[in-house]
This record gives C-alpha cells, sequence and structure tokens, in this order.
C-alpha cells in the first residue's frame, strides 16, 4: 500500500488564515493612520496648539504653523513602515508577527485616542463647542439647500 502521509504539505487553510490574518492587520494599520491623517487635516488650524507628538510639533513650527511636512513625513513614515511589513513577513515570519503585533495594538491605542480623545478635546471648552454646533448647523442647512434645488 501506498504511503501518501509522507507526500502531503501542511494543511493550506491554517497557511491562509494566517496570510489573511497578517494582511487584515496590515491593512488595520494602514486605516488608522489614514484616519490620523483625516484628523490632522481636519483640525489643521488648531493643530499647532494641540499636537502631542513633541516631533509633530517641532515639524508644525518650523513650516510656520503648517501641517505640509509634517503629513509628508508622517505618510512617508507609515508607506515605509508598512513596506518593512511585507518584505518581513516574506523572510521571518516569526518575526514578522511579533513586529506587526505590536504596531497593531499601538494603532488600536491611536484610534480610540482619536475617536474618543477628540470628542473629549473638542467639547471641553464651551467656546468651541458652541462654534462646533453652529458649524454644523451652517453646513447642515448649506448641504439641505443644495440638495433641493
Amino acid at each position: 500500500m501506498l504511503n501518501l502521509s509522507k507526500r502531503l504539505p501542511a494543511p493550506a487553510a491554517s497557511v491562509k488564515l494566517c496570510n489573511v490574518l497578517y494582511a487584515a492587520m496590515w491593512f488595520f494599520i494602514a486605516c488608522v493612520s489614514a484616519v490620523d491623517i483625516y484628523w490632522s487635516v481636519f483640525l489643521h488650524e488648531v493643530l499647532h496648539e494641540t499636537e502631542m507628538n513633541p516631533l509633530g510639533s517641532y515639524l508644525i513650527e518650523i513650516d510656520d504653523q503648517k501641517i505640509a511636512i509634517f503629513m509628508a513625513l508622517k505618510s512617508i513614515g507609515t508607506s515605509i513602515v508598512l513596506g518593512f511589513l511585507i518584505l518581513i513577513f516574506g523572510k521571518h515570519k516569526k518575526i514578522a508577527w511579533g513586529v506587526i503585533s505590536g504596531v497593531f495594538i499601538c494603532q488600536l491605542m491611536l484610534l480610540l485616542f482619536l475617536t474618543e480623545g477628540f470628542r473629549v478635546v473638542r467639547t471641553a471648552d464651551p467656546l468651541e463647542y458652541e462654534a462646533a454646533s453652529e458649524y454644523q448647523e451652517t453646513t447642515s442647512k448649506m448641504t439641505k439647500g443644495y440638495l433641493t434645488k
């Protein structure tokens, strides 16, 4: 009788699941970075006052209170990290899992801060809250007027 057990490769399903999970974590990291950049652009008028990253604050300061250099370097840095995560996964899977897990956890914490932290920051000052409410009302009226035409 033929012994096929020696010829069979590792289960393809577990390899594929591993690759899918790694890709999902990689995509999550990219998406959180995009959300972070979105919030930075959205809040660009006050970012020089509210940025908590000392390097980010310095980049805004040397760019005359603008965020272009900061956003460019943030995008480049994210691209380098994402590329590194792809390269290392192809050569050193165990190390890649440790690296992506750490980055994933940091990005998860950043996302929680961005979704909860900005809500607290934006509503802490009654004047800012009032201005934000007026802005929302104005844009809502503009949108309704535009859509009814």
